[in-house]
């Protein structure tokens, strides 16, 4: 459903609304390539839920659908370390000098993150979200709303 938000996003402009950024974000004119869960190498923790690229930007995103915890500090870890597993799978040279590639992340996190997970979100930049606030981006773009589930970790 990320992903599908994003798309429709770029095809209206200007994103007005992602949750708990200081400011609007712009999501690329049009997304080249989007994929979903995708392995950046070859261990199991390198699969990140949707990597997408458009105007010399990448965007990764994970999806915490946790209805009963908050996501920590771990979880956002992980997530800084993804972002660099993609600088050397696409080769970290495009990532450095006059006119380097831009990584965006964004987190999904179903109940929120914890305070300090939520300052290492804002201390790196990393755009985050809660169900609340992916429901209402959906129907901003015209989305089906999202189902309910119950028994959810």
């Amino acid at each position: 459903m990320v992903s599908t938000a994003m798309v429709h996003t770029v095809k209206g402009g200007l994103m007005d609304f992602l949750g708990h950024s200081e400011k609007d974000v712009t999501f690329p004119h049009t997304f080249y390539e989007i994929r979903h869960r995708l392995r950046l190498d070859a261990s199991s923790e390198s699969e990140v839920d949707v990597y997408a690229f458009g105007d010399r930007e990448y965007w990764l995103c994970e999806s915490k659908w946790w209805e009963t915890q908050k996501v920590g500090v771990p979880v956002v870890m992980e997530f800084l370390e993804l972002a660099e597993k993609l600088k050397d799978f696409e080769e970290r040279k495009y990532f450095e000098g006059e006119r380097p590639l831009v990584i965006k992340l964004w987190l999904f996190a179903y109940n929120g993150v914890n305070q300090a997970a939520e300052a290492l979100l804002q201390q790196y930049a990393i755009y985050w979200s809660t169900r609340e606030d992916l429901d209402a981006l959906i129907k901003m773009v015209g989305l089906r709303k999202l189902p309910e589930f119950s028994g959810t970790v």
